[in-house]
């Protein structure tokens, strides 16, 4: 059964609804990957290039906004950190259980219980990458030209 695509809004003005929210997904999509990716071009380019590869990786389970930020000063410190050096770095330090939980960070017991990112940067938004373009249908290759051409990133548009 085929549904009505087109509608007409309360001014008389005709609407591809169908259009209208593929490009709404399309952009959806785009936004969270673009949230995802690393700053330094480097890495994001790596990062691509793994995700694009065929893996049987446990893709991880998606940190929330203060838990990434956690993530990213455990990634940029030269060794694991206690609560209060993540604390001082303006991290959230109650975000590590939920970390923890999500198999993100492990814990070093010891005098003092340091966390360490289980995954290295490039890694973590490899896995995250492919992880979003895995829950896309047929919208995948435009999502990954969008993201191309917003980064600077031209090689994805021929993905």
């Amino acid at each position: 059964m085929e549904t009505e695509r087109t509608t007409v809004d309360k001014n008389g003005k005709k609407r591809n609804t169908a259009y209208e929210s593929d490009v709404e997904y399309t952009g959806f999509f785009v936004e969270w990957i673009k949230f995802y990716l690393p700053e330094d071009p480097e890495q994001r380019s790596r990062a691509w290039e793994l995700a694009l590869l065929p893996s049987k990786e446990r893709n991880p389970q998606f940190p929330g906004g203060s838990e990434y930020k956690t993530l990213k000063i455990l990634w940029s410190a030269e060794k694991p950190l206690m609560k209060k050096e993540i604390k001082a770095e303006r991290g959230m330090p109650e975000t590590i259980d939920r970390l923890l939980e999500k198999g993100l960070v492990e814990e070093r017991k010891g005098q003092y219980r340091r966390y360490r990112p289980l995954l290295s940067e490039v890694d973590f938004h490899a896995a995250v990458i492919r992880e979003i373009l895995s829950r896309m249908d047929e919208r995948k290759n435009a999502v990954i030209s969008m993201v191309g051409q917003q980064i600077g990133e031209t090689w994805l548009s021929n993905v």
